[in-house]
């Protein structure tokens, strides 16, 4: 399993933004047993839209949520049977994602009625959590078809995209938008401190200030260079190994 996803978060406090307004509301949200949905998950590559859509989609399937006003067991079947890897993913627990660029509107609309007709087990969530990814590489006649479903449909539906200006305004204007935001220096470096030290690796503060600073505060981008740069160290990461990982990556 590669680094990205090994160390993908499965709690809401483990999201390198935590804490932020948007995940602040979703999880006042959950403690009061109102999830406001239709909601549009917006951030740019790698800041965790996904990632914050099967947290929530771990909640939704928790049999323990009783353990926490908020964040899932991580320890029950339901939890566990939300893989950080998988892209088009139907659970008995009442969690549903899908990458829309693979189907048509009608396809997907079959999908989700044939698989949350009902639920199995009693989970947090009353209603089914359908995540919709890569909706905002769909056409706007695509958009509009998704938006009739939504309208139609009793579920916590999630629409992850990188801009909102690239969905229709009529979809826009029917979900609450939940903006990701790139994590702040301090908390990108914290993370890759945690990280470093589970695989038993050092990596020095000037190393991890560059990696952090020359990469955007990017999650992704991060953790795909320091996984190069960790192969290319002994035991401790330093500039040098950052400023090749980062070189290497840019190589076309």
């Amino acid at each position: 399993m590669s680094i990205t996803e090994k160390y993908r978060p499965t709690r809401f406090d483990e999201m390198w933004q935590w804490p932020c307004p948007s995940l602040t509301a979703i999880t006042r949200e959950i403690e009061r047993g109102r999830l406001e949905t239709p909601a549009l998950l917006r951030g740019d590559y790698g800041e965790g839209k996904s990632t914050l859509a099967r947290i929530i989609g771990r909640r939704a399937s928790c049999l323990k949520p009783h353990l926490h006003s908020y964040e899932p067991c991580n320890d029950c079947d339901g939890c566990k049977s939300i893989k950080p890897y998988h892209r088009t993913f139907i659970n008995d627990y009442r969690y549903f994602e899908i990458d829309c660029t693979a189907y048509t509107p009608d396809q997907l609309l079959d999908m989700i009625l044939e698989n949350t007709w009902g639920s199995f087990f009693k989970t947090a969530f009353r209603r089914w959590v359908v995540c919709i990814d890569e909706i905002g590489r769909q056409d706007i006649k695509y958009q509009r078809k998704i938006l009739k479903m939504i309208e139609n449909l009793r579920l916590h539906v999630f629409l992850c995209c990188g801009s909102a200006d690239k969905l229709d305004r009529a979809l826009r204007d029917r979900c609450v938008i939940r903006p990701l935001k790139p994590p702040t220096s301090d908390q990108c470096i914290n993370a890759l401190k945690r990280i470093t030290q589970k695989e038993g690796v050092e990596i020095r503060d000037a190393a991890a200030i560059l990696l952090v600073t020359r990469l955007g505060c990017n999650p992704r981008r991060i953790l795909k260079n320091l996984a190069t740069a960790m192969s290319l160290a002994d035991r401790s990461i330093g500039i040098e190994q950052v400023e090749l990982a980062i070189e290497m990556s840019n190589e076309c």
